[in-house]
């Protein structure tokens, strides 16, 4: 460890934990030092979004009573466990707000364990029966008020558990978050890391299991998408999951537009033309290229176009921009190679740096 890291200089704004050491989030100058961490980062860098994984406490058994008795801001020691709540808190605005401060256009989301409570301890909660470790009880985060405040640009619940499993079945999870987000964009978080041809639970042993709780989750309109954890077991492509995401995947997506960014898009593409060079076709239209390195500010919430989604359909069909299959490729490019028969009409799309999409518009040869 550095001798400049901030556990040097202020070994009292950590706690140490088993084998690790965790800041304390009670103390006024911990947050503010996250927040400053966060601002630099966001400052200095071209960075879409800010994300934290579902740890604040690590449980219960966290030794902060010095913090307590000194940050305890009038909570009594009987309501300890709302003064911790109090704390993430504290740490989710501050740092919702500094982001914003800066760049309104990042986002700024959460991954929360999967389960927030039981229905058994809180009639919000979810019919699961996760008894030693939950959200709310055990790492202290009040994911359901951070959705009803706003504070996230979206939610990212960690439906780590396989359909049909008996304590925390993954169906009723994923419709849990979907009925108390709050209007929160929701994201549904895949265990591809349990895979496993030895696990104990059968489910486990097979691909399938994720490709089931993929498909489950695009029947609910409320799910924006899914992020997988972890990328280790595409690279080691564990019980030939690669193949059944090439199935899943067998077309460009485009991330949905942020919340309360729905701007103007940009124009339409201009000279959208179908040309033959050295023999071969390809679709062409114009557009300014976009900035070297990272975009300067003012560049990042404009109407200018950033990308563009090129969209093929059976050559007089009436075009559905809204079938995802019909998409062939998301490029930020001014030129496609194709392989043009005849059969096919074209179209091509602008998006913004926030995915708000343009008109499309057919090319013409």
């Amino acid at each position: 460890m550095s001798p400049d890291h901030i556990y040097r200089k202020k070994p009292h704004l950590f706690v140490k934990h088993g084998n690790k050491l965790y800041f304390d989030p009670a103390y006024p100058e911990t947050r503010e030092f996250l927040t400053k961490v966060i601002k630099d980062l966001v400052t200095r860098y071209d960075l879409d979004g800010i994300h934290f994984d579902d740890y604040f406490y690590p449980n219960n058994d966290f030794s902060d009573e010095s913090s307590f008795a000194k940050h305890n801001r009038g909570f009594k020691r009987e309501d300890k466990m709302a003064w911790r709540r109090e704390n993430v808190d504290l740490v989710v605005k501050m740092l919702r707000d500094t982001i914003k401060s800066v760049k309104p256009f990042v986002k700024f989301g959460i991954s929360p364990y999967a389960v927030w409570r039981n229905k058994a301890e809180d009639p919000r909660g979810s019919d699961t029966r996760s008894f030693g470790y939950t959200n709310y009880d055990h790492l202290h985060a009040d994911i359901l008020k951070w959705m009803e405040e706003g504070w996230l640009d979206y939610i990212l619940p960690q439906l780590y558990f396989n359909i049909g499993y008996p304590a925390a079945d993954f169906k009723i999870l994923a419709e849990w978050w979907r009925d108390n987000s709050a209007g929160t964009p929701v994201y549904g978080g895949l265990g591809t890391y349990r895979l496993d041809p030895a696990a104990k639970i059968e489910a486990w042993r097979s691909p399938e299991e994720i490709k089931k709780q993929a498909e489950m989750l695009r029947g609910i309109p409320e799910y924006q998408g899914v992020c997988y954890f972890s990328a280790k077991d595409m690279k080691k492509n564990v019980v030939g999951i690669n193949s059944v995401l090439e199935g899943l995947y067998t077309n460009p997506s485009v991330i949905p537009s942020l919340r309360g960014f729905e701007t103007t898009p940009p124009s339409p593409p201009a000279e959208a033309k179908i040309v033959v060079k050295s023999g071969a076709p390809y679709l062409e239209w114009s557009g300014d290229p976009l900035p070297a390195g990272d975009a300067p500010l003012e560049e990042c919430n404009s109407e200018r176009a950033y990308y563009y989604l090129i969209y093929k359909f059976e050559k007089g069909a009436t075009p559905d921009f809204n079938n995802s299959k019909a998409i062939i490729a998301l490029t930020g490019e001014r030129s496609l190679k194709i392989q043009e028969s005849g059969l096919y009409d074209y179209y091509i799309s602008a998006l913004d740096r926030l995915y708000n999409e343009s008109k499309a518009v057919k090319f013409t040869k």
